[in-house]
């Protein structure tokens, strides 16, 4: 007896665009990390520099300030020679800083590169996720179509197990068998209370218009395909408050 799949078939999973959107962040992380090394080291020069520079200067000053108070006692030659000394000393402690500006020039440099590729890693992510929010749209409206005939199906599933026909030797569609170890999209709809994404066994509400319509096996404490109809026990409650209200009145 040739028969139909049974109503537990979750929607399908989609891959998720790894090469355009994963791997542009990897390039993004990846040029950060090496970064961070190269400003590490030159920031450390330029500290060893400034703190010889600063002991430069300290020492020039003391000599000028004692060669000041003793210019008038001292010989002309050697004054002119603690003159030439404190000079040698000014000039030393500038070429220190000169060092310095050209390890902040090459810092700079450094650092314009990794903005520049961040900036081209940007605009190709943003390219990609737009891409990717109108093929997630495209999909989503497709499932949409295909819901009538889905419904359509499950209940000629039904039928078929209420006739006594071999519908219920089917076994839950599990999807983890078919496609194990796939990363999660966080873009992928949810369904179930727990609203987590498809996976394993799930089942579908007989109410054509239950919010949530798709519910993990776990979830709704199920071990096997259900006989027959099922609702959720949101539309279960709801079908018991109505029929309650119609003994009422």
């Amino acid at each position: 007896m040739k028969t139909t799949p049974p109503k537990t078939d979750p929607p399908p999973r989609r891959r998720p665009r790894r090469g355009s959107i994963i791997e542009r962040r990897k390039a993004c992380r990846k040029a950060l990390k090496t970064l961070d090394p190269v400003l590490k080291k030159k920031l450390g020069e330029i500290h060893s520099l400034d703190v010889e520079a600063s002991r430069l200067l300290h020492e020039a000053d003391a000599q000028f300030q004692q060669l000041c108070e003793n210019w008038r006692t001292l010989a002309s030659a050697l004054a002119e020679k603690e003159r030439q000394e404190i000079k040698q000393l000014y000039n030393r402690a500038l070429a220190l800083s000169n060092k310095k500006v050209k390890l902040a020039d090459e810092m700079y440099q450094a650092v314009d590169q990794v903005v520049v590729k961040l900036d081209i890693e940007r605009d190709g992510l943003r390219d990609a996720l737009d891409k990717l929010i109108v093929e997630r749209r495209e999909s989503l409206a497709a499932f949409e179509d295909s819901e009538p005939r889905r419904r359509r199906r499950n209940t000629q599933t039904r039928k078929a197990g209420e006739d006594g026909g071999n519908a219920d030797s089917f076994e839950p569609f599990d999807t983890s068998k078919l496609m194990p170890d796939i990363p999660i999209d966080p873009n992928e709809p949810t369904y179930c209370h727990c609203k987590q994404v498809s996976y394993g066994k799930m089942v579908m509400c007989d109410n054509d218009k239950c919010p949530i319509e798709w519910f993990h096996f776990k979830c709704v404490g199920l071990t096997a395909s259900p006989k027959g109809t099922w609702y959720c026990s949101h539309c279960a409650e709801e079908g018991d408050n109505s029929k309650k209200r119609k003994d009422v009145e």
